[in-house]
């Protein structure tokens, strides 16, 4: 593998070391095939408020009452967001949250931020000792650590 390769594949990575996974979750009944539960937000990655931007919510398979929609934000960033019912095929909004915008500050690892129809959200961090809380992926965390062993071997050789 040639160097430039190496590189390529690495500096792919630096934006997943410097984000996290956020879980939007909330219990919610939809009773019309053609709306579908969103996360907006404040930060581009929420769609910037913007409805076509927006990120879908899609139905827990193990629990149909539940609605989760997956974002990856970068670290320490503060934002505001709420949920919104839109068409199904994002022709505009069918209902928008009545409540004031509730606001995060995603911290250093992902979790899942749970929150009912005009609730206040709760947050459950991801487990600091589970190192996949830190990354999208596996295969990320076995290159971080690949990394980090190289790193080690290095200033201890």
């Amino acid at each position: 593998m040639e160097i430039n390769n190496i590189w390529g594949t690495f500096s792919e990575l630096i934006p997943k070391f410097n984000s996290v996974r956020l879980v939007f979750s909330i219990p919610y009944e939809v009773t019309r095939s053609d709306v579908r539960l969103a996360v907006i937000g404040s930060i581009p990655e929420l769609g910037s408020w913007e409805t076509s931007r927006c990120v879908l919510a899609t139905r827990d398979p193990e629990n149909p009452g539940v609605w989760r929609a997956n974002a990856r934000v970068s670290r320490l960033t503060h934002f505001e967001w709420k949920w919104v019912l839109l068409f199904a095929d994002r022709g505009g909004v069918f209902r928008w949250e009545e409540r004031i915008n509730r606001q995060f500050t995603a911290g250093i690892r992902g979790g899942e931020i749970i929150a009912g129809w005009g609730a206040d959200a709760e947050y459950k961090s991801g487990n600091p000792y589970n190192l996949s809380s830190y990354f999208e992926d596996d295969t990320t965390m076995c290159i971080f650590l690949l990394i980090l062993g190289l790193a080690v071997y290095v200033l201890l050789k």
